[in-house]
């Protein structure tokens, strides 16, 4: 991160946010699932919306994924605790089900 920080700063460019990640564990679906939340203009609409339809139907929990990726785009819990690891583990769940229907 030093490396990256002063190369950074030489080249006038401003760092949001590190990563830390491995390809061979979570922590890549976790970062990316975050840069893409980043991205999205009314994430906090849809936050709101999500918290909202918790309290509507009684649920604990609603994850909102992209429909081709599955990376998370929202994500509300009751308890406010964010579970990534079950969240990429229902993820790949679903992606497994919509290869079998095709």
């Amino acid at each position: 991160m030093k490396e990256i920080q002063e190369v950074a700063e030489r080249e006038k460019v401003k760092i949001k946010k590190y990563f830390g990640t491995s390809i061979w564990d979570e922590t890549l679906y976790q970062a990316w699932s975050q840069i893409v939340q980043l991205l999205i203009p009314n994430h906090k609409f849809i936050q709101n919306t999500l918290k909202t339809l918790c309290e509507l139907s009684l649920c604990s929990e609603a994850v909102l994924f992209e429909r081709s990726t599955f990376l998370i785009l929202s994500h509300h819990h009751e308890s406010g605790k964010e579970d990534l690891i079950t969240c990429e583990k229902v993820a790949n769940i679903v992606k497994q089900f919509k290869l079998t229907c095709k």
